[in-house]
């Protein structure tokens, strides 16, 4: 039997089921929805929401708040966000810094932010914090800078954990849409994280809906590099999957379209990993099935088709990335140059329908990257090559010698004859 308390929280949730039943309520901010519920962003709007309405339904440590969110128990970790306000009213692209507080106490508090805007296309750039305990129950301020606001509106979110304590909070705002007559876009791929070690490359896999017309992959890495290749897509505006060159570190990469009156991106954040050998390379390209081959071919060697196809080391290569299909990546990694000489580096298709595409080579010394070249267009339904470099070897001292050059078929000599 339901004791006073009991009964009162279900006459709650049937008179809230009662208000919104016949659909949801729009709203802005906290204070524009009915009592016990809050504003929460979906999709492009905000809606009233109620997450709870007793405290039994928010776990060990946590209590229902007065507007039907959990939150952590008085005398916990108490995490609020006190800028952006909720329903404060923002420009699309400015730059601004959330900020709250948090009880600290014994326990290190590490504090991460996330979110996304009302387009579901430009996410929160991953950030986290730690405040040290200071021994005693005190209230301490956070900030995270540089955070992007995005178009038709958005939320950020904040989740603190100390110990076995563990708080999570979200402030929604609103914002407006630069380009209104531009087309939605779907990103599938990527999601927000790493990508595969060594890969140094992104799928991107999307639609882009209403329009048909010119439409832009895109990656720009934290220090400002940034590839842009164009697609045409059909009137289905739907994207098949396609890879996008990165630089090791942190980069946006997704889809950008250019509208009448503006600009609409939809990305997400992702973080890349080149390895630390002595040399490495890697490739990327655009084809949707075309196969393109990677090839490190040592000194005194003869390139062949068959050369670093393999996990196994081959002629002092070896390709750690699982994909060495379409479409890519790739990578080899050389363990040691301990071989005085000319180390070439090449590119070749397998022969296939699709034709022409749009590769990129990125090298590597020491997990430092030397040389990005590229974008390259080839036609792997041919049998000509790209000879992309030499790295020339004297006494332990590496150079790297651009080529870049399209070659008929394979030399049939060793590099240093390239």
């Amino acid at each position: 039997m339901l004791n006073v308390s009991q009964r009162a929280a279900v006459t709650a949730v049937v008179l809230l089921w009662g208000s919104l039943g016949c659909g949801v309520l729009p709203c802005s901010k906290d204070s524009t929805c009915p009592p016990a519920t809050y504003c929460r962003l979906e999709a492009d709007r905000g809606v009233c929401a109620q997450d709870c309405v007793m405290d039994s339904q928010c776990g060990e440590g946590r209590t229902c708040t007065g507007t039907g969110r959990c939150k952590a128990a008085p005398g916990m970790l108490e995490l609020r966000i006190t800028a952006p306000t909720n329903g404060q009213q923002l420009s699309p692209g400015d730059i601004m810094t959330v900020e709250g507080t948090v009880m600290l106490g014994t326990d290190v508090v590490v504090l991460e932010i996330s979110g996304t805007d009302g387009l579901e296309c430009a996410p929160v750039r991953p950030q986290v914090l730690e405040l040290s305990p200071t021994g005693r129950r005190e209230r301490a301020t956070f900030r995270f800078p540089d955070v992007v606001v995005g178009q038709g509106g958005g939320r950020v979110a904040v989740k603190a954990t100390a110990g076995l304590l563990e708080d999570q909070t979200e402030n929604v705002y609103a914002s407006g849409v630069t380009c209104p007559d531009c087309p939605a876009i779907t990103l599938e791929e990527p999601v927000n994280g790493p990508l595969p070690p060594y890969a140094l490359a992104s799928p991107i896999l999307g639609q882009v809906d209403g329009i048909p017309g010119t439409t832009t992959l895109f990656s720009e890495s934290g220090n400002g590099v940034t590839f842009r290749i164009p697609l045409v897509l059909g009137a289905s505006g739907v994207l098949s999957r396609r890879v996008v060159p990165v630089l090791p570190g942190a980069s946006r990469v997704g889809l950008m379209f250019e509208g009448p009156t503006g600009t609409r991106t939809c990305y997400r954040h992702v973080t890349a990993t080149a390895a630390a050998t002595p040399l490495a390379a890697h490739l990327s390209w655009d084809g949707d099935t075309a196969d393109l081959d990677l090839l490190v071919i040592p000194p005194l060697a003869t390139p062949s088709r068959g050369a670093c196809r393999t996990r196994a080391t081959v002629a002092g290569c070896s390709a750690p990335t699982p994909e060495r299909t379409a479409p890519g990546p790739e990578a080899i990694l050389v363990d040691t140059l301990g071989e005085d000489g000319a180390w070439g580096v090449a590119v070749l298709g397998i022969p296939g329908v699709e034709g022409p595409v749009r590769a990129v080579v990125t090298l590597t010394v020491d997990g430092e990257v030397v040389e990005q070249l590229g974008p390259r267009t080839l036609d792997p339904r041919l049998p000509e090559s790209w000879l992309v470099g030499r790295v020339l070897v004297t006494g332990g001292v590496r150079v790297v010698e651009v080529l870049d050059t399209v070659v008929a078929q394979l030399p049939g000599g060793p590099p240093d004859t390239w």
